[in-house]
């Protein structure tokens, strides 16, 4: 579906000369029209969406219509997340349609059955197999997944989450000490796992203060469980176009999800200069480099946690430094940035770029782990 973080991408390759034309398999939803979030505007880049009460046969028309384009990429977002995507896909590589996917890994924690984890795998298996398979993977775990189902390592391009340079709050901080959440109340982000590494750390911080963003189904039992901490706000869900104020505000921005595919907010945190902290299990750890702009821990562990967050507080005079990296990282991760490395990359792939090009993070010497 229509995802501002995507136009971003898509105005910048359109910036770069690209022709770029969008399909979304699905509109906007109601739940993040709530949240901020607006449908892109129609008089920007050529766009549609598949036809709701019949979107394989819809797609299946799209792929049919540009079955002549042989110079141009075709780019699909996702494995599995849309069945007429996948259906397209299919086609598209049975036509010999020069294609690329973008891709993270799947969440781990979901339960799947039997079958339907066989039939997705034997779905990867299909695609990655066939001549001319690429990627686009976002972060460490997609790139280790891929290679299992049959995609060569060197068709595998990394490629992170990425937001348009754009003016920024000023990064005032609030009165004492804030540590800011966002994202939403669930027990994949992790925060009760923030809330009991945090919560000792008030008495040895007094002017300490940890503020929560979001709203979702496990609000109430984190309130329960933060009931004898008043040093901890919950704020609810705010506009979208708020929060970067909100976090600018803070001296340290913390993800502790048990897995995020990547974590845009995190970008949201760098570009407003603050640093952030973690858990391994979230994609956008790759561009994190410990005591530089921000700290790794091991995902649900709360002593872990306590002990960055302990050390963190502990050097504050290392905080101004570490805002500065911060916003050095952020700069890597423009969607303009991205977006000339895309180009690279497809430069790469038609043998007229010599090497396989480096992302702008890794280029600037922001570290990938492993």
């Amino acid at each position: 579906m229509p995802a501002f973080y995507h136009h971003d991408l898509f105005s910048a390759l359109r910036d770069l000369g690209a022709d770029v034309q969008v399909i979304y398999a699905r509109a906007l939803i109601a739940q993040r029209v709530a949240l901020g979030w607006q449908p892109p505007p129609m008089d920007t880049l050529p766009q549609r969406t598949l036809t709701p009460h019949a979107p394989i046969r819809d797609a299946l028309r799209e792929v049919w219509r540009l079955r002549h384009e042989r110079t141009r990429w075709h780019f699909v977002h996702a494995m599995w997340g849309e069945r007429s995507f996948m259906v397209a896909l299919l086609f598209m590589r049975a036509l010999g349609l020069p294609t690329i996917q973008y891709c993270e890994a799947p969440n781990p924690h979901l339960r799947r059955s039997p079958l339907k984890r066989t039939a997705k795998a034997l779905y990867a298996h299909l695609i990655g197999r066939l001549p001319g398979a690429y990627m686009f993977t976002v972060a460490e775990p997609a790139l280790a997944l891929y290679p299992t189902f049959g995609y060569p390592v060197d068709h595998l391009y990394p490629l992170a989450y990425h937001r348009r340079a754009r003016p920024l709050p000023n990064g005032e901080k609030s009165s004492g000490v804030e540590i800011v959440f966002a994202g939403q109340l669930i027990e994949r982000k992790g925060v009760d796992i923030l809330i009991q590494a945090i919560r000792p750390l008030f008495a040895e911080f007094p002017a300490l203060r940890l503020t929560l963003i979001g709203s979702g189904g496990d609000r109430e039992a984190l309130e329960r469980l933060a009931a004898d901490s008043p040093a901890i706000t919950f704020t609810g869900a705010l506009p979208y176009d708020q929060i970067e104020g909100r976090i600018a505000a803070a001296r340290l921005f913390v993800l502790p999800s048990r897995w995020d595919g990547w974590g845009l907010v995190v970008n949201e945190a760098l570009s407003v200069g603050v640093p952030v902290l973690c858990s391994d299990q979230c994609g956008a750890a790759a561009v994190i480099r410990r005591g530089v702009n921000g700290d790794i821990f091991p995902a649900e562990n709360v002593m872990a946690l306590r002990e960055r967050l302990r050390e963190f507080l502990s050097h504050p005079q290392q905080w101004t430094a570490m805002s500065a990296a911060a916003r050095a990282t952020s700069e890597t991760l423009s969607a303009e940035q991205s977006a000339a490395y895309m180009m690279r990359v497809f430069q790469h792939l038609k043998e007229q770029h010599p090497t396989k090009p480096t992302p702008p993070w890794i280029e600037a010497g922001e570290g990938v782990r492993g």
